[in-house]
Formats: structure tokens, C-alpha cells, sequence
């Protein structure tokens, strides 16, 4: 816990969360907004938003299922702990040259529980990859534990200075 004396435990993530698809969002979200803002998306997200639009309500249902399983298996990681702490991403952020869509593939990390089980989650810095990208540290936790993630984030910050550096530009 974040006052110190807390357990590590390693817990693997439960295969309903590992069978999931890499990108579990469907639907409508947003497509309007494509047509009004169009500066605020480059040519490869908009073409992954658009390829989106064309799922079929079975794709939906399916992928419904999947997310209500992996939200079962996600807050049963609770019954045995207090937060899940991992790396936000599987590496270092990405260049803002980057084509997101073509990035992670199946390798994200495990910073989207929070988002796919609609749990608190906060990512802070912890330091720099190789190439001198920051690295985050993510904080998931259980329904209604905002104040326990975010005593541990704080405990981590106080500890540390990764918070005020800057990658070299």
C-alpha cells in the first residue's frame, strides 16, 4: 500500500483479458467529429476510425461478450490485491512521426485495463527507454479506488524525480 509495508505480488493477466482483440473499442465514436476537426486526426487514424464504421452488429455483440469476460477476470485480480502495477506500455512512447496504427499490434501493455473494465487508473513517468522516450508507470485499481491509486501514484512521485525530467529534444 502506499504508506510502505505492502505485498508484491505478481498476477498474470487472466486469459479472457490476453485473448482479447488489440483494439477492443467499436462503434460510432467520434465520426462526426472526424468531419469538424479534421487537424486533429492524421490520415491513418482516420482511416482506422473509417474502418470501424463498416463492423457488423455481430462483430459488436461479439466483442461485447469478450469485454464482459475480461471485466470479470480484471476486477477478480482485485480479490488479492489493492492496485495492479505495470508498465503503461510495453516500451518506450512513440515518436510523434509514429503511425499509431501500425505501432502496438498485439503489444500495448497493460495500461488499457482500466479503460476496458471501466476501472480508476492513472499512469505516471518512470523514466526513459533506450532510445530516451519516456516510459510510464500505470496504476490500475478496483471500482470506487481512486484515492487508493492515487496514494500510491503520489508515494511514487515523492520517491522519485522522473516527474520533472525531460527527454533530451
Amino acid at each position: 500500500h502506499a504508506g510502505g509495508g505492502g505485498h508484491r505480488l505478481a498476477l498474470p493477466l487472466p486469459p479472457a483479458v490476453r485473448a482479447l482483440e488489440p483494439c477492443p473499442r467499436l462503434g460510432r465514436t467520434g465520426s462526426r467529429g472526424l468531419a469538424r476537426r479534421p487537424a486533429l486526426v492524421d490520415a491513418g487514424q482516420k482511416d482506422g476510425l473509417r474502418g470501424y464504421l463498416a463492423l457488423t452488429a455481430a462483430d459488436y455483440a461479439r466483442a461485447t461478450a469478450q469485454r464482459v469476460g475480461a471485466t470479470r477476470a480484471i476486477l477478480a485480480l482485485f480479490d488479492r490485491s489493492d492496485a495492479l502495477v505495470t508498465p503503461t506500455l510495453t516500451g518506450e512512447a512513440s515518436t510523434l512521426d509514429t503511425n499509431l496504427s501500425t505501432r502496438f499490434g498485439r503489444a500495448r501493455g497493460a495500461s488499457v485495463l482500466g479503460a476496458l473494465a471501466g476501472v480508476p487508473a492513472l499512469s505516471v513517468p518512470m523514466g526513459f527507454g533506450p532510445n530516451g522516450l519516456p516510459l510510464g508507470l500505470s496504476i490500475t485499481g478496483n471500482l470506487f479506488s481512486e484515492n487508493t491509486i492515487l496514494q500510491i501514484g503520489m508515494a511514487f512521485q515523492r520517491e522519485t524525480d522522473w516527474h520533472r525530467r525531460r527527454p533530451a529534444v
